[in-house]
């Protein structure tokens, strides 16, 4: 920062709500340093943020820095912004830049692992931070040809403009809402009026009954497959549903399979498969039957899950709340003598309140402990359980 042939200056500007104390803390201390002696010149914070100022600071500096912390960014419009008027942006991979980077417009700091702690997140970002404006931001900046200017960073700006202003802007905005939102709004209330809006009672109907029956619709696991499957081998699922009085076409069973490891289920989301309805079974239940082929490797984890379905709902799960579901992860050691699975058990209330929680499983059923957390923290009961170590899942829900 303070390198006589190579100086760099910090610009620091914005206001924290009254209420936000961490937010005012941090100004404060960015005031601080600014009057420390080894940072005196290099670290400015301007007082007076308002839009006149903002218009200044997103026209006038060289590089953008926002760094929020993964995943909380809502957006980044400032730097959208800054990036139409050249500047390059040097942000965390949050937000609008985690679709607008492309290698050549900016620089990226790659989110550290969720898995650490907050102070060693910081510490990991903040040294990813150090170390582009050291070894890549300042000397690209300062390498200036005859004209007095550096042309790699001229071609970087002007490439920050080319990619960002025709991707980031009010016009995709406006057309994005208009063709996903108002559009197929306008068109749905228009269908739910014809014939003296006939598909709006009958909309109103299927709904009450759907609020009706759906508190006593209920999961049940009749055939899963094993803990170890070779690649390309066919997945059968079979479930047993208790549809009270709805239909089979009233519901919709879903598998979500994905795999296990949380580094990669963001980069490869999971893959959703529906389930046919076969008939029934002795006690009454809807039979419904999927068989996937398996098209990946490694340790994977899958989810079952229910929710009404009907042709003229814009959006199923408006109805009810999805209906209880087994999550199950293969044991990280394949060694132990007993399985451990993970359950996500969820509260009544449109599954606001979830707690994900180990359960030991025994080859008795009735020597099944239930954690604290499923009695304590989340409304759920297990209704059914027939699990053996030998099999990966044969009937064992977490139901509200």
């Amino acid at each position: 920062m303070a390198s006589e042939n190579r100086p760099v200056l910090f610009i620091f500007a914005g206001k924290a709500h009254p209420a936000d104390e961490p937010g005012k803390e941090m100004i404060r201390r960015v005031l601080q340093v600014a009057s420390m002696p080894d940072f005196e010149g290099h670290v400015l914070f301007v007082e007076g943020y308002d839009l006149r100022l903002a218009r200044r600071l997103v026209s006038g500096v060289d590089v953008w820095l926002n760094n929020p912390i993964f995943p909380l960014e809502a957006s980044g419009t400032s730097g959208m912004k800054a990036g139409f008027n050249g500047v390059m942006n040097l942000s965390v991979l949050d937000g609008w830049w985690g679709e607008g980077y492309a290698g050549d417009n900016g620089w990226a700091i790659k989110p550290a692992s969720e898995k650490l702690d907050d102070v060693r997140r910081n510490v990991e970002e903040s040294r990813s931070l150090y170390e582009l404006l050291q070894d890549r931001v300042t000397p690209l900046y300062y390498d200036r040809g005859a004209q007095g200017f550096s042309p790699e960073w001229i071609r970087m700006a002007k490439r920050s403009i080319m990619t960002l202003l025709p991707a980031f802007n009010s016009q995709r905005m406006v057309g994005e809402y208009l063709a996903r939102f108002y559009m197929p709004a306008s068109q749905r209330g228009q269908h739910l009026g014809e014939e003296n809006y006939k598909a709006a009672r009958d909309l109103a109907a299927w709904k009450r009954k759907i609020r009706g029956a759906w508190p006593h619709a209920a999961l049940r696991a009749l055939e899963m497959p094993g803990r170890s499957v070779a690649f390309g081998e066919r997945l059968r699922f079979v479930v047993g549903v208790k549809l009270d009085k709805l239909s089979p076409e009233d519901v919709q069973i879903e598998l979500l399979l994905r795999t296990a490891l949380k580094d990669l289920a963001e980069k490869y989301p999971a893959e959703s498969f529906l389930f046919k309805p076969e008939g029934k079974v002795e006690n009454g239940e809807q039979r419904y039957v999927l068989e996937v082929p398996l098209e990946a490797a490694g340790k994977l984890e899958f989810r079952i899950r229910a929710a009404p379905r009907a042709g003229k709902l814009s959006a199923v799960r408006q109805v009810a709340p999805e209906r209880a579901v087994v999550k199950y992860t293969p044991p990280a050691d394949p060694a132990i003598d007993s399985d451990q699975f993970s359950y996500a058990a969820r509260s009544k209330e449109g599954f606001s309140a979830a707690a994900t929680v180990a359960i030991r499983i025994l080859d008795d059923p009735a020597k099944l402990v239930v954690p604290a957390a499923i009695q304590k923290g989340v409304s759920a009961a297990i209704v059914e359980v027939h699990m053996s170590a030998a099999t990966a899942l044969t009937g064992t829900e977490l139901l509200q």
